[in-house]
């Protein structure tokens, strides 16, 4: 097992060159054998692909013929022709090489495999003089195994090497073990489980492309850097690793290159270098022919190995182009549809509690490498006090006026904006919404004394967490702890926490609802309010989210009162109204 940052020196095309700087300045890449660019669309993943390739691939002066010396790589394109013919051609294994390295049979190497004016985007058809490869290998590897035969005069020889054949079917069986491949003459047939037999050209397109993505891998130069784009197209996402760790363990001499937009398919080569590409700029085409008429500039950087997230989060990260938001919550909860509504300038990721936020956003700032993403943080108010908060803020992590993000809901702006939109004139929809409150207040009251313990509880847990030594001596410890439990005067905090609800309460009995947003973590404040308009809680929010995503004065407002930064890469939050 390779240790961080170590890499095989050995490995062809390593350090992987790269046609400009990146964010931070490098130039080239350094691998251990598998690298992965990942990109969005419009990205330039491919033409990338063409240029690592060969430099001269997309010159606008180049024909058929030549470049073909500064290839440095074995290029499989993501726009493939994969008809698989019925029989293959007896072809000479020497002609049956050059031809597939080609990716044609004339006479002349171009500077790509791909053939046409734009080689990042031309149509790779080259299936059928991979199976005249595969059969033309098998027979130069019999003919010479019947030679050696012929001289040992009836002495042992051993078993003839295993041909391409061969380790495509025994990798076949691996990757799709309910397919059987037949090698016949010059032809290949599948049998199914039940027995049914028929040519492999009928085979689905999945399979079509695992034989051919397999025979590629097989038949590919010795010690050559294979690039692959698109590697998972077609392929079933609970085969595709397992392909693809089969054939890098096969062609341990080669370095693979995945060209990819699939997240999860980057996360699963786990000991590759990933490549974020963020975003390309085509160049004006030069009149000079050679190496200096540039393609254009890619936006590009290494992905680093950021302790404590998930990769395919880094990758996802790394491949939006909107600064980003930690948030509470699972993925496609309601949390993260309301935030998504707020704040559709971010990137929202959501994190599950608010432990992993702060963590998220720790491990992005304190990796260098990432600083420029900028991430923030954003957790419910909980029972935290004015110091925590403050605490957290200083770390990014920016916490909302309201005890939890479904509360933000019953904001007076968002119950007005929902009596404007049931056409509900002044008077309804005030006595619609001191209705709602006086529902509310009366479940709030059945929830005091749960609230205040809850409250309490927090702020104990709080003050006992923070031991801090002057020393590493036992007495040290001991008064260190002894403090912590004098801080947090169980008597001292519960009073505060019912001096904190009973206040709520009070204002609310005066018709003001903020004070019980911000105490008060309850379900029961939206059904009472929904109750009100005769709605269940559920009608209720999907009506709010509806009202937030179309009017954009309230979401103005709403959003005014969160502390969200004032800029994307500011550490400073609006303050909340």
């Amino acid at each position: 097992m390779m240790r961080e940052g170590e890499c095989h020196l050995s490995k062809p095309l390593n350090p992987m060159p790269m046609p400009n700087p990146s964010r931070t300045g490098t130039t080239d890449v350094p691998h251990s054998g598998v690298v992965v660019l990942i990109g969005a669309n419009g990205a330039g993943k491919s033409r990338m692909g063409a240029w690592i390739e060969n430099p001269l691939s997309s010159s606008q002066h180049m024909g058929m013929g030549a470049g073909a010396g500064s290839r440095r790589a074995y290029r499989i394109g993501s726009q493939r022709q994969l008809t698989l013919p019925d029989e293959a051609s007896r072809v000479g294994a020497r002609t049956a090489s050059e031809q597939l390295d080609r990716g044609n049979e004339m006479s002349g190497a171009g500077p790509s495999r791909v053939s046409g004016p734009d080689p990042a985007i031309g149509v790779l058809d080259d299936f059928r003089l991979l199976m005249n490869a595969l059969f033309a290998q098998r027979a130069e590897i019999d003919r010479a195994y019947t030679e050696r035969a012929r001289q040992a005069n009836g002495a042992a020889i051993g078993a003839p090497d295993e041909d391409p054949l061969l380790k495509l079917t025994r990798i076949w069986q691996m990757v799709f073990p309910e397919r059987q491949l037949n090698i016949g003459d010059h032809q290949i047939r599948a049998t199914t489980l039940s027995g049914s037999e028929y040519n492999a050209s009928r085979l689905s397109d999945g399979e079509r492309v695992g034989f051919y993505l397999v025979a590629q891998a097989l038949l590919a130069p010795a010690n050559k850097a294979i690039i692959i784009d698109e590697p998972e197209l077609h392929l079933h996402e609970s085969i595709q690793a397992r392909l693809w760790d089969v054939l890098e363990q096969e062609r341990a001499d080669c370095t693979f290159i995945y060209i990819t937009h699939d997240l999860a398919f980057a996360a699963s080569r786990v000991t590759a270098t990933k490549i974020a590409l963020f975003d390309f700029e085509p160049a004006q085409v030069s009149a000079l022919p050679g190496p200096n008429n540039q393609l254009g500039r890619w936006d590009w950087a290494q992905v680093p190995s950021t302790h404590g997230l998930p990769e395919d989060v880094v990758l996802r990260i790394l491949g939006s182009r909107r600064p980003t938001l930690f948030v509470e919550g699972d993925t496609g909860s309601r949390d993260q549809k309301l935030y998504e509504i707020l704040f559709p300038e971010y990137f929202i990721v959501p994190s599950g509690g608010h432990e992993n936020v702060d963590k998220s956003v720790r491990a992005f700032t304190q990796q260098v490498k990432l600083h420029h993403l900028s991430p923030f943080g954003l957790i419910d108010r909980d029972d935290r006090d004015t110091a925590e908060i403050d605490g957290l803020a200083k770390r990014g992590v920016f916490v909302l006026p309201v005890a939890g993000v479904e509360n933000l809901l019953a904001m007076p702006e968002c119950l007005a904006a929902f009596s404007a939109h049931r056409g509900d004139d002044a008077t309804v929809g005030k006595h619609l919404m001191d209705d709602g409150c006086r529902r509310v207040l009366a479940a709030m009251r059945r929830a005091r004394e749960a609230t205040i313990r809850k409250r309490a509880v927090y702020a104990i847990r709080r003050k006992l967490h923070q031991v801090a030594s002057d020393g590493d001596g036992r007495s040290d410890v001991i008064s260190a702890v002894n403090n912590a439990v004098i801080r947090a005067d169980a008597g001292t905090l519960y009073d505060q926490a019912q001096a904190a609800v009973d206040e709520a309460l009070a204002m609310l009995e005066q018709g003001t609802i903020e004070a019980i947003l911000i105490v008060f973590r309850d379900k029961a404040i939206l059904e009472e309010l929904a109750a009100a308009y005769s709605l269940t809680r559920s009608d209720f929010e999907t009506t709010m989210f509806q009202l937030l995503s179309q009017d954009q004065a309230l979401r103005g407002a709403l959003r005014a009162r969160l502390p969200v930064p004032l800029q994307p890469n500011s550490r400073s939050p609006v303050a909340p109204q």
